[in-house]
């Protein structure tokens, strides 16, 4: 023993040098395997007939077609505009760390709301044209409230309230399970630390949820009996995002979950308004297409 400490105490610079260049190669080797990965999907996303969009999501969840409010939204959106797109699953975040993103003629783009606003004008798309004015600085709110401050409150109450009841919906590929309570803890931890940062985590439980039932009261009062938040005859792009935080609320939430109560107890038009827009754009909910090449 006392050999080897003088050996490695005399000859530590080539054991520093042998030690740094298996690093370096192990890093070349990972990030060429990264460089090629990634040159094989984007051969793949490039490769869809011209003017297809490529949807970037998660998983499908064991109960709703995404577990994502915002991915719903957006595939919602292409199901009721009828743009032709498949989805992928093999990258779901992207270039700005966010889900869904999308790509379509080469080009990426992040954001549900932003990508709804370039297929608007790609595809000469418009929900909203029916509306007044007034209906559309309405709708804007609406939606503000719903994405900025409403879905907060519910990140709060299925990520950090709920006890890692949601796990039974999700559905994680690849991940062992004794991995999965581990990832569990460090994404409630992120969700609540975001929530702390954006200003609602800085409430206790109690005013939490008095916020996001607010919300859906306000929601819940605009819609009143009509089928659709404005009419009685087309949606509108806010009803989207409707359907896809009620949609979360029913079927991706524990039935003790605060806001399942108040829209089965209180907000019965808000269930209304989802099985109306389920059964219009997803008949297939139970096993959902992962592409809508041609108009149906």
């Amino acid at each position: 023993m006392e050999e080897i400490k003088v050996q490695v105490k005399e000859n530590w610079k080539p054991f520093c040098s042998i030690g740094l260049g298996l690093l370096g190669t192990g890093y070349v080797l990972i990030r060429s395997k990264q460089w090629y990965t990634k040159r094989l999907l984007r051969k793949k996303w490039d490769s869809l007939p011209k003017d297809t969009v490529y949807l970037h999501q998660f998983h499908r969840s064991a109960t709703c077609p995404s577990p994502s409010p915002y991915v719903l939204k957006l595939e919602s959106y292409l199901r009721a505009t009828q743009i032709p797109y498949t989805t992928g699953f093999d990258q779901a975040q992207g270039p700005k760390g966010k889900a869904p993103w999308m790509t379509i003629n080469g080009h990426d783009l992040s954001d549900s709301q932003l990508c709804i606003n370039f297929l608007n004008d790609k595809f000469d798309k418009d929900l909203d044209s029916h509306l007044s004015a007034e209906q559309k600085a309405t709708s804007h709110c609406v939606r503000i409230m719903i994405e900025e401050h409403y879905m907060w409150a519910f990140a709060m109450d299925r990520y950090v309230f709920s006890n890692q009841d949601f796990t039974k919906w999700l559905v994680l590929p690849g991940i062992p399970k004794c991995l999965i309570n581990s990832l569990v803890k460090m994404f409630s931890s992120m969700v609540k630390k975001g929530a702390y940062v954006q200003g609602i985590g800085r409430h206790n439980r109690k005013d939490i949820e008095a916020f996001g039932l607010t919300d859906l009261g306000f929601v819940s009062t605009i819609l009143g009996n009509k089928k659709y938040l404005f009419s009685d005859e087309r949606l509108s792009e806010v009803d989207l995002i409707i359907f896809a935080t009620v949609a979360e609320i029913l079927t991706c939430s524990p039935d003790s979950s605060i806001y399942a109560i108040a829209i089965k107890n209180d907000f019965p038009n808000l269930e209304r308004h989802f099985l109306m827009m389920k059964n219009q754009l997803w008949p297939d909910w139970e096993n959902p297409k992962n592409e809508m090449m041609e108009k149906e």
